[in-house]
């Protein structure tokens, strides 16, 4: 599957699941920042350095995504086992 296909199931998953991701210029505050999953007022959102790889933006979202509850949302079978990887199911 490509990448760019991977990140667009990761965002269409995310949203399915109210979970906003932002691409930001996280860079400008901290070099060394990629990005993740943090709570604002209330709910969480993940946030990702827009200047990333997509194979970068993927590892984040795969993380922030990895311990929510989007077992009941559609999921790729593909995006599904990736997940499921990063949760440590076998």
């Amino acid at each position: 599957m490509k990448e760019s296909l991977i990140l667009q199931s990761l965002e269409e998953l995310a949203a399915s699941i109210n979970l906003k991701v932002n691409y930001e210029n996280l860079r400008k505050e901290d070099p060394g920042l990629k990005g993740g999953l943090c709570k604002v007022k209330g709910e969480y959102q993940v946030f990702c350095e827009k200047n990333l790889t997509l194979s970068e933006k993927i590892e984040v979202l795969l993380d922030a995504l990895k311990d929510f509850d989007w077992e009941d949302a559609y999921v790729n079978p593909y995006i599904r086992k990736l997940l499921e990887k990063r949760k440590g199911k076998p």
